[in-house]
C-alpha cells in the first residue's frame, strides 16, 4: 500500500484500489475498518521515523500521500545586520 501511494504522490488512491491491493473483496465495514488500521499503522511509522511525507485522507473517496514542506533558511526569521 506504502508503495502504491508513494507512486501516486500528490493524488488521491481510491479506497477501492487500496482494498484491492490488500486483497479484500468488497467495501463492507469490517474490510473499511481493516484499511484504516493499516492506514493508522503507516501514519505512524512515517511519523517515528521522520519521514518528508505524510498521509491524508479524502473522505469518502480515499488516501494520499504529500510532501511536507520543510523550513529551508529563506523562511527562517533573519537577524538585521547593523549598519557600519
Amino acid at each position: 500500500m506504502l508503495a502504491c501511494l508513494h507512486k501516486e504522490q500528490g493524488r488521491v488512491v481510491p479506497y477501492e484500489r487500496l482494498r484491492a491491493i490488500l486483497g479484500l473483496k468488497s467495501s463492507e465495514r469490517k474490510q473499511t475498518h481493516l484499511l484504516q488500521q493499516y492506514m493508522l499503522w503507516i501514519r505512524k511509522t512515517l511519523a517515528a521515523h521522520e519521514a518528508s511525507c505524510m498521509l491524508g485522507v479524502v473522505q469518502s473517496v480515499g488516501y494520499v500521500c504529500a510532501n511536507m514542506a520543510k523550513e529551508t533558511d529563506a523562511s527562517a526569521p533573519r537577524a538585521s545586520n547593523p549598519s557600519p
